[in-house]
């Protein structure tokens, strides 16, 4: 008798048959062992950065709509809710995203890096629209990108990155 994870196996997929050997041939499936650990935290990346933009978005418009004393002050309330993007942005992905513990200078690294992006956005925004003369919409999109793989990089492997607890190992 052929069973599925036989079928698997003899199909060349030997990654996915101990996933499905349960009795109903689907316990045991979980997306950490379909996907890569860095892809799960590419995606968790992705919604904390549209919750960002969300909470950016948000309280600039608080901000400069509700309160009289911002609507005068829009590059203010810009950098306030900005900075509330950040302090969300780090919250979520230290503890959602990479599930790590973090302190000042994890932080400290964490805006180096958001600023590092920002600029790498605006140049090749730059680039994209005055030199290589692409519309807005591809140019936005690669701006976006290139910070995107720039911001998760960076935080994956230097500002979350699990270090060794013992001496010398870092």
């Amino acid at each position: 008798m052929v069973t599925l994870k036989n079928s698997l196996q003899a199909a060349g997929t030997k990654a996915l048959a101990p996933a499905l050997a349960g009795q109903d041939g689907l316990r045991g499936l979980s997306l950490r062992r379909l996907y890569p650990v860095w892809f799960t935290q590419a995606a968790k990346f992705v919604l904390v950065g549209i919750l960002n933009t969300a909470v950016d978005v948000g309280l600039y418009l608080v901000l400069t709509r509700w309160f009289g004393v911002f609507a005068r002050w829009r590059v203010v309330a810009k950098g306030i809710s900005y900075g509330a993007g950040i302090l969300n942005s780090f919250y979520w992905n230290r503890s959602w995203t990479f599930k790590m513990r973090a302190g000042v200078a994890a932080f400290v690294a964490f805006v180096a890096a958001n600023l590092m992006a920002m600029a790498i956005n605006a140049g090749v925004m730059y680039l994209s629209l005055n030199r290589v003369g692409l519309p807005e919409g591809p140019a936005l999109a690669l701006a976006t990108g290139t910070a995107f793989v720039w911001n998760f990089t960076i935080c994956k492997w230097f500002v979350f990155r699990k270090r060794s607890r013992r001496k010398g190992y870092n």
